[in-house]
């Protein structure tokens, strides 16, 4: 029903006072029992505030500008006058309603009445019209509740309260903390979940197959680890229980945090049983520096756990022993691949990552030249045979590359940086591909060496350009300028989360719109000129937390990182444009 709709439009925008959680109590409390997903705005106030300002501080007048009474009057008309704005707002649906079920508050129940000149039904409930059509409502205290139809109704009414019990224990916290809520549960859904899965995966492996006959045995392979992630998708989907995310927003930025949570006895639940929560600093091991990304996970699994890495790698594994097979037929016109020393290269690597409990790395353009910089760490508790197996699989994987199209050398060299031994990995593009060659060049520099060093926390690893990926990791060794985790601009970001994460990750988002724009343009694309400051901004922050059964995240990103892109985007809409010219726009 549109007039639904656009009740639910209004609600995004309607302010609130602090009576909301009452409210919304209230509300709860007449949801379903079957309902599949709730909407929940706990205090619409914060909510139309808290965009306001995100608004201004970014800079988007449209975002800036809410103004809930002027919204309410021209869309409601007489009814915006009878809608108490110090109530709360709730919309639940579930897949066998035909509308979604709408609870706000109203002023009085007659003067609702009077204004949509609602007709009383014996049954207690109220037919009315909205916007030509019909609908049907209640009033319990001030709290209005409006379907589509009257059995809908009656079953909010008749409601047990126990989604409002199961609500409050599994995502209480994100209301306390959020202006808006949506929950999800799952199991209403499966049957069109994994009806609308059942017709996405085969559209999965024809595009996977798009690459043509020329790829030979290599596609068994992509195909193979396509079914992998697709039955990955497909536990994670069957076995999820709940989903729920929360959002906020502010002159400080807009933050997002959800919750997953799965059966408990099910492969997922099994498995986060399984992890055991490392201590350490997630970024420890990273020289300070102005990084546009830094990214980190660690924790360990009971041994035997085959991890998500390890999954994948072994349905690589199973497909190329497949293909491997003498029965197996050649397909004509493929390129002749060792299929026996790749299942070996993978079962290494297999091997390795059980070896591991984490890694890190902080990622920025080259200082000097073309090129990437990542300097990381390996974190093991095997440091040295670690270090030797990865200057295998790399000498290993290296020559194998030429089999995938994409050509390499590498040299081996032993050298000795500060005080310290490493193994140096010296490579050399070798495409006849001259757009391949010339991407490549641009992205890695034109003398790609990989260093790796057993430390105390792992192995420490540098890749880059010589020319900078040398000097850096020097500074790795030795510490100095001193550990990227008490950097302030860090340790601002990290704040803005909760503490202890598994997974986390800081994005500069203007540095990496710069750097793609560059590489853009060396590749001959046309870039609009933008100006972008080079003083740096707070960092966007993400993590993930695993938990018994359930699964956290957050993301948090800060107003003045966003303004910088919002500046940059209107630098290239400006209106000094010589007549007849239209100027570059993203």
């Amino acid at each position: 029903m549109r007039s639904l709709l656009v009740l639910i439009g209004f609600c995004l925008a309607l302010p609130l006072t602090a009576s909301a959680d009452t409210a919304i109590d209230t509300a709860l409390k007449h949801v379903p029992d079957d309902v599949g997903v709730v909407v929940i705005i706990p205090s619409l106030d914060k909510l139309a505030s808290g965009l306001a300002d995100f608004g201004k501080a970014i800079g988007l007048d449209e975002l800036a500008e809410i103004n809930v009474a002027e919204f309410a009057e021209e869309h409601f008309e007489d009814m915006a006058d009878v809608l108490d704005l110090k109530g709360g707002f709730l919309m639940a649906m579930s897949p066998t309603m035909e509308q979604p079920l709408v609870m706000l508050p109203i002023t009085s129940e007659k003067a609702w009445q009077e204004a949509l000149e609602a007709k009383k039904l014996e049954n207690g409930m109220y037919s009315f019209e909205l916007d030509l059509e019909d609908a049907y409502g209640a009033v319990k205290g001030n709290l209005l509740i409006v379907a589509g139809d009257e059995q809908t109704l009656q079953t909010a009414l008749d409601s047990s309260g126990k989604f409002a019990q199961r609500f409050k224990q599994n995502a209480g916290k994100l209301v306390e903390q959020n202006q808006v809520v949506v929950y999800v549960k799952l199991e209403p859904w499966q049957p069109m979940i994994m009806q609308g899965f059942a017709m996405v995966e085969p559209m999965m492996q024809m595009v996977m197959m798009q690459g043509g006959p020329e790829m030979g045995k290599q596609m068994n392979v992509i195909m193979g680890v396509t079914r992998w992630f697709a039955d990955g998708l497909r536990t994670l989907l069957s076995e999820a229980d709940f989903y729920a995310v929360g959002f906020r927003a502010g002159t400080a930025g807009a933050h997002l945090a959800d919750l997953s949570s799965f059966e408990a006895d099910g492969k997922v639940g099994t498995y986060l049983k399984k992890i055991s929560k490392s201590t350490g600093h997630l970024f420890r091991g990273l020289p300070d520096a102005d990084y546009a990304a830094v990214f980190g996970y660690e924790w360990t699994v009971a041994p035997g756990t085959e991890t998500l890495s390890e999954g994948m790698l072994k349905a690589m594994v199973k497909e190329l022993s497949a293909t491997s097979a003498p029965a197996a037929e050649e397909t004509p016109g493929e390129k002749k691949t060792d299929q026996k020393a790749l299942v070996e290269l993978l079962e290494k690597s297999i091997a390795v990552l059980r070896k591991m409990s984490g890694q890190n790395c902080g990622v920025t353009s080259a200082p000097e030249g073309k090129g990437i910089l990542v300097t990381g760490l390996y974190m093991t508790k095997e440091a040295p045979a670690v270090a030797k197996q990865f200057v295998e699989l790399s000498e290993s994987g290296t020559a194998m590359m030429g089999q995938f199209g994409m050509p390499m050398d590498v040299k081996l060299e032993h050298e000795t940086i500060g005080s310290v031994k490493t193994d140096a990995l010296h490579f050399k593009f070798a495409s006849d591909d001259e757009d391949l060659s010339e991407l490549l060049g641009h992205i890695y520099g034109e003398s790609l060496v990989t260093f790796y060093a057993p430390q105390e926390e792992g192995v420490t690893y540098v890749l880059g350009p010589e020319k900078v990926a040398r000097p850096q990791m020097e500074r790795t060794l030795t510490g100095k300028p001193g550990p990227l985790a008490e950097n302030t601009r860090v340790k601002a970001a990290l704040a803005t989360l909760a503490p202890d994460p598994q997974v986390c990750g800081l994005l500069d988002a203007p540095k990496v719109m710069e750097w793609v724009m560059g590489l853009a343009r060396a590749l001959g694309e046309e870039v609009p000129e933008a100006e972008i400051p080079q003083t740096p901004t707070p960092y966007a922050a993400f993590a993930m937390y695993f938990d018994e059964n359930t699964v956290r995240g957050e993301l948090n990103v800060p107003a003045e990182m966003v303004k910088v892109i919002v500046d940059v985007i209107k630098s290239t809409e400006g209106d000094d444009v010589p007549e007849g010219e239209a100027k570059d726009k993203f």
